[in-house]
């Protein structure tokens, strides 16, 4: 038999300890009269040998117990009223279990219960009502469970919810109204179940939503509208679907959104207008879809967008200004697609700019000026495409500091056919120390010549003079300057 108190011996995870720490200091007024007197903790012969698996709730747990911990046992049902004399309970972990069965009143009396793990058992359903009666109840883990459905009567009287774990469930279904009682709930994480579709009213209710994670389901379509009712919602996860496409009016509603996800979908295009509801939006992801061609439209309204990764597409071209309305974007990627050409305007528009990636494309030249809106620029990939030479006149107008070239990648399967004797200005510019090359596990990212010729022994003519880009927007700059001292003096 166990006896009370037990010792207090804990094997938790840190985060897990500094929960239970401010979970015992700041249990709400309410509750607070009597609570944390003592710290009562059952454990597994896991974590403590001396004591046998427990294969059901103890009954003569404690009433004055604030926090009670039964992880790791092998506990099959939580029969009605269970915990019912434990009124002063505010933490409650029953992860890593058995139990299959939930009645509707298993939780009965929990009143002060803030937090409820339910991870790692074997729930295949639960009972409308089953947590009615946790109403100050703000953590709810029911991930890695087998559970099927659930409905609208699911998470009745959760009104104090603000984090609900789904993640890793059998879930093919959200039906309308679903988490319409979860009105303070502000995450939900809903990832690796296998729900293939959602409805305009699947959402309702959750006005105090900041973090939605659908990701890796089997979703096929977005109705439109359907995140309108998400109006705080700051990160939606989308990631690893099969959504085909998105209209103008999918992401209606979320005017404070910040990421979002929708890497490893079908996508095919970016209609006009798509994401004009994003104002507030910085980081947009669109990783392997299936895109081919994207237009200025595509992008209008990310005014604030700091991130684009469009990633391992099937994009060929870029049009001139497809990307004018990202003046505060800072990092663009658009390696892996099948890109053959860029125009002189490209890249107009992208005045904040740090760091620029093409790599693993199919470019095989770079028109004068393509770079000439990119001051901020810091990096640039281009590794892994077709390039023989570099036109020079193409980074005229980067910034004063050392530029660096991801120029090929040491390793790599796919290299650009350098012709070194056409980069003797660029060997130049790395003496002149504006360029410095990208470092790969220890190696240098320099120029391979398709020669066979070593860049470090390459010989270059300086019978000219260096022929630096800055050192001939420099002279630039100085001849400015001397007309100008001329008309002064002719003035005079």
């Amino acid at each position: 038999m166990l006896s009370w108190p037990l010792p207090i011996t804990l094997w938790l995870s840190f985060s897990e300890t500094l929960l239970l720490l401010f979970l015992v200091s700041n249990v709400k007024a309410a509750c607070t009269k009597e609570t944390c007197k003592k710290l009562h903790v059952i454990q597994s012969r896991h974590f403590l040998r001396t004591y046998r698996d427990l294969q059901e709730i103890p009954r003569d747990i404690p009433a004055e117990s604030a926090c009670v911990i039964l992880q790791g046992n092998c506990i099959s049902s939580l029969p009605d009223g269970v915990f019912k004399h434990l009124a002063q309970l505010s933490y409650l972990n029953l992860a890593h279990n058995q139990i299959s069965k939930m009645a509707t009143d298993s939780f009965a009396g929990l009143k002060c219960l803030v937090f409820l793990d339910l991870r790692d058992n074997l729930v295949s359903s639960l009972p409308d009502s089953v947590f009615q009666h946790l109403r100050q109840c703000e953590v709810l883990t029911l991930s890695q469970n087998k559970i099927l459905n659930i409905t609208t009567g699911s998470f009745t009287g959760l009104k104090s919810l603000q984090e609900l774990d789904l993640h890793n469930n059998l879930i093919t279904f959200l039906p309308d109204l679903v988490f319409s009682h979860l009105i303070q709930c502000q995450i939900i994480y809903v990832q690796r179940n296998r729900i293939s579709s959602i409805t305009n009213a699947t959402f309702t209710g959750l006005n105090s939503l900041q973090v939605l994670d659908l990701r890796q389901n089997l979703i096929t379509f977005l109705p439109d509208g359907v995140f309108r009712h998400l109006i705080q919602c700051q990160i939606i996860h989308l990631a690893g679907n099969r959504i085909s496409s998105i209209t103008s009016v999918t992401f209606t509603g979320l005017n404070f959104l910040q990421e979002l996800d929708l890497c490893n979908n079908l996508i095919t295009s970016l209609p006009d207008g798509v994401f004009s509801h994003g104002t507030q939006c910085i980081e947009l992801l669109i990783i392997n879809n299936k895109i081919t061609i994207i237009t200025a439209g595509s992008f209008t309204g990310l005014k604030q967008l700091e991130t684009l990764n469009l990633q391992e597409n099937q994009i060929a071209s870029i049009p001139s200004g497809v990307f004018s309305h990202l003046s505060q974007c800072k990092v663009l990627d658009l390696g892996y697609n099948g890109i053959t050409t860029v125009t002189t305007g490209s890249f107009n528009g992208l005045l904040n700019l740090v760091e620029l990636n093409l790599p693993d494309n199919l470019l095989t030249s770079l028109p004068q000026g393509v770079f000439h809106d990119l001051i901020s620029l810091k990096v640039i990939k281009l590794y892994a495409n077709q390039l023989t030479s570099l036109n020079p006149a193409i980074f005229t107008k980067l910034p004063e500091t050392p530029l660096v070239l991801w120029l090929s990648l040491p390793g790599w399967r796919k290299m650009n056919p350098w012709n070194c004797s056409s980069l003797c200005w660029l060997k130049h510019e790395e003496q002149c120390g504006t360029i410095t090359w990208n470092q790969w596990d220890g190696k240098s990212g320099h120029v391979r010549c398709s020669s066979g010729e070593s860049w470090d022994s390459l010989q270059c003519d300086d019978q000219g003079g260096p022929s630096c880009c800055r050192v001939v927007f420099m002279h630039k700059k100085i001849m400015i300057l001397f007309l100008a001292l001329v008309v002064l003096v002719c003035n005079i």
